[in-house]
């Protein structure tokens, strides 16, 4: 839904706006990090408990799988990083968030199939999901254009034959990191 993509957008361009998440991004893109991810969570919760526009927002939040689809993989529970609920949205309306991080935009984007997988195999009585976000973050050291991370993706979705949407993909700021969002 549109009006979900750009709350999260919303949310997530506040974040990102900020300098000193900025200068932590560029610290680990000189150092090559790629074991952010549980920092970001952290700090976007943080940060998302106070926004005006959030009105909730849970971490590693549980749900059954449905043991019937092949995604389920043996185990009976899910991980899902972030939910978030908008100010003054139905009381069981939230997004669900799945981050990735990886120098790499392939690999990154290869994790973030694996999560649409885990994702559509939670049970749907289970779910109070009104729409799931996969965002993504990769360095791109050699500056390539938008254009091209989006004609890349195009082809690399289509040949995994995903029914997945490209949302957003770009830089953030002057800084070499990329964020990709999937609906």
């Amino acid at each position: 839904m549109k009006g979900d993509f750009d709350f999260i957008q919303g949310v997530m361009n506040d974040f990102l706006a900020r300098k000193s998440i900025r200068q932590r991004l560029k610290y680990f893109a000189e150092i090559k990090s790629n074991d952010w991810e549980r920092w970001l969570q952290v700090e976007l919760e943080y940060f998302f408990e106070a926004h005006e526009s959030v009105s909730e927002c849970y971490r590693e939040c549980s749900y059954y799988k449905d043991m019937r689809k092949n995604d389920a993989k043996g185990k009976q529970t899910a991980l899902v990083d972030m939910a978030l609920r908008k100010k003054y949205s139905k009381s069981d309306y939230y997004n669900l968030i799945e981050f990735k991080v990886n120098s790499y935009r392939d690999y990154c984007l290869n994790a973030m199939l694996e999560d649409v997988k885990k994702i559509r195999a939670i049970k749907k009585s289970e779910s109070d999901a009104r729409a799931v976000f996969y965002i993504g973050f990769f360095y791109d050291r050699n500056r390539h254009r938008n254009q091209d991370h989006h004609e890349w993706l195009c082809q690399y979705l289509e040949k995994r034959d995903t029914d997945v949407e490209i949302k957003h993909i770009g830089p953030i700021g002057r800084t070499c990191v990329n964020m990709v969002v999937l609906e």
